[in-house]
């Protein structure tokens, strides 16, 4: 995958929901989410079907989605997750980060408003010149998020995972 594509990541098609486990990337409430919890509860009547519970941690925001599904319906799939390593080169005044990628393309992105963000202020008035930082972005569904920052050596590592529920 190019890094061009990386902001238009997008979903792909729906599986049946008796088929999720936990870890697997779906999307709940219209939210790029990982199982992180499910559990499937089967009705008192012969007529009605059973029902799986299940509850997400959004790869964005962190925050907790849960939905009660039929077994037999359908529940779209996250299948591309991908994961950015770019250097910080600098902040501005607006807390617009300066990110550079192994193809030397620079990224202009938003510091986040979280305990990540304000580490990333500190290093950058602090250690951006004795240090290579590198932040590490999380991109899918076409939404990006700085997710770690790491002090790097020298190099820059880029990995791309595509991650596919398995159907069979």
């Amino acid at each position: 995958m190019d890094l061009a594509d990386l902001d238009d990541v997008a979903t792909s098609p729906a599986v049946q929901c008796s088929t999720v486990k936990k870890n697997d990337y779906v999307v709940l409430k219209g939210r790029p989410c990982r199982i992180v919890q499910l559990s499937t509860s089967i009705t008192g009547t012969d007529d009605d079907h059973s029902k799986v519970h299940l509850v997400g941690e959004d790869l964005i925001t962190g925050e907790k989605h849960e939905d009660v599904l039929p077994s037999a319906s359908n529940i779209e799939v996250q299948h591309h997750v991908c994961v950015v390593d770019h250097y910080l080169l600098s902040v501005d005044d607006e807390s617009m980060m300066s990110l550079s990628a192994i193809v030397g393309r620079i990224k202009k992105m938003k510091v986040p408003d979280n305990a990540l963000g304000k580490e990333i202020l500190t290093k950058a008035q602090v250690d951006l010149v004795q240090k290579k930082w590198v932040v590490r972005i999380l991109y899918t569904m076409g939404e990006q998020e700085a997710i770690a920052l790491i002090c790097s050596p020298s190099h820059l590592s880029v990995s791309s995972h595509t991650h596919a529920i398995m159907t069979g």
